[in-house]
């Protein structure tokens, strides 16, 4: 449940309102895709999630395995709720008030993105409701001083209690984290502290895309004394099952955060004499030589080698091969992201 009040007699405010976007009425397909979204004057497109490092062009394809989050941020707005029972349940659906893709560029920070995405996507959909923000306009807060708000919130815990985010370093019998390379969305949940220093506007602190620059943010002391945002979270859910996920979705109709395992698929790839060259291999080394696949397209090649790459695409879907015909992905990680719609029909 959000406590902010109408920010419009701050100093804040021409920071505050972002550009202006498209009717949530206008067909999708009548959205133009763009690749990076700038401020104060970039086109809205929500046929991309809101993520953090993958911009997901249409709706969602679900994982193999995956974890949703549910964070009720104001229970007093009241949402039509359509649910198996009383109608079948659809192919597609779309949220409202999701704000633009962003991206997390080169730091492992998704997570934040995510818990932004909650956020901002609160503020946008209450503000219309209450009438502080027009159907066009949105708050667009930022990841920087949210991920600085965290390191802070973490270290201001009591002894023998961390926040497992990142890499870090013991201090007594509490783990600090020194930088915010991974962490989990949930933290918006269970970080008290973050209800009133982790909203800013994000010309206060635009994101940094360098590594190591986790705790920058020039100016942030100022800003936080006279900012006008607050939050408070009410209850949080996790979902597991991808039904139970989608229905979820339509029930209350706002947007919740998805995590999902990365891996490294791997292939074989024929090794000979014409191939060496490229995939680095030796068709006559037996210790590196894999039986290839009886398929044609392999030639009867008599020596296969192991290629690997990760298991999401430029267009920001993640896939995995068949088990049994495929070797087994190796896990390498995980991406939370915003979830925003789903499709059953996607290919």
């Amino acid at each position: 449940e959000s406590d902010a009040q109408p920010p419009f007699n701050t100093p804040l405010l021409p920071s505050l309102l972002a550009s202006r976007m498209p009717s949530q009425n206008t067909p999708y397909s009548h959205f133009e895709p763009y690749s990076h979204f700038e401020p104060a004057s970039a086109p809205f497109n929500p046929r991309h999630a809101a993520i953090g490092g993958f911009a997901v062009g249409g709706f969602l394809a679900f994982a193999a395995a995956l974890a949703a989050l549910m964070l009720y941020c104001d229970p007093k707005i009241q949402t039509q709720a359509v649910t198996v029972e009383t109608a079948p349940a659809a192919h597609k659906f779309a949220v409202d008030f999701s704000t633009p893709v962003e991206l997390q560029e080169y730091r492992g920070t998704c997570w934040i993105f995510a818990a932004v995405a909650v956020l901002e996507w609160s503020y946008r959909s209450q503000g219309v409701a209450r009438g502080w923000l027009s159907a066009d306009q949105y708050v667009r807060l930022s990841e920087q001083a949210f991920g600085v708000a965290v390191l802070d919130a973490c270290r201001a815990l009591n002894d023998g209690t961390s926040c497992v985010v990142g890499d870090e370093v013991w201090r007594g019998r509490q783990l600090l984290p020194r930088d915010l390379e991974g962490g989990e969305p949930t933290l918006l949940f269970y970080l008290s502290r973050l209800s009133k220093t982790a909203a800013l506007p994000w010309s206060v602190c635009p994101y940094t895309a360098k590594p190591g620059s986790d705790g920058e943010c020039p100016g942030l002391a100022e800003a936080r004394a006279t900012n006008p945002l607050t939050f408070s979270l009410a209850s949080i859910d996790w979902l597991y099952e991808r039904r139970a996920v989608t229905q979820r979705l339509r029930e209350t109709q706002r947007l919740m955060t998805l995590s999902t395992p990365l891996l490294t698929v791997r292939y074989l790839l024929p090794c000979t004499a014409a191939s060496a060259h490229v995939l680095k291999c030796n068709p006559k080394d037996k210790e590196e030589c894999r039986v290839c696949p009886a398929e044609p397209a392999f030639g009867g090649a008599a020596c296969c080698v192991v290629s690997e790459r990760d298991s999401s695409t430029m267009g920001g879907e993640f896939f995995r091969l068949p088990s049994g015909s495929h070797l087994e992905p190796v896990l390498e990680g995980a991406h939370a992201m915003a979830l925003v719609g789903y499709s059953d029909v996607f290919r």
